[in-house]
């Protein structure tokens, strides 16, 4: 399947939750983060979405949406951190 270079990875876990007799790869463009921030209009907006979707990696798979996946330590703390610093727009409210 093909999906936004950030979002590659819920793309797959859902699939793989959804139909488990399938065997999924994804796809996106391989683009580095400062080369795909130049192609956005909002970079603040960009910062505001992968916060949202890193948590719907983790809570997705807490309520069976999609497969499990362990998000490291260092990657969640940095997650509360630009959360507290207001990067919140697409975060899910009272979960995670």
């Amino acid at each position: 399947m093909i999906a936004k270079p950030y979002m590659t990875r819920r793309a797959y876990n859902t699939a793989s939750q959804q139909w488990p007799e399938v065997e999924w790869s994804t796809s996106a463009e391989p683009l580095t983060y400062d080369e795909y921030v130049d192609l956005v209009d909002d970079k603040e907006t960009f910062i505001h979405l992968i916060v949202g979707d890193l948590q719907r990696i983790k809570v997705y798979g807490q309520l069976g949406f999609q497969i499990t996946e362990q998000v490291p330590a260092d990657v969640w703390e940095a997650y509360v951190e630009l959360v507290d610093k207001g990067y919140n727009r697409f975060v899910i409210d009272h979960v995670g």
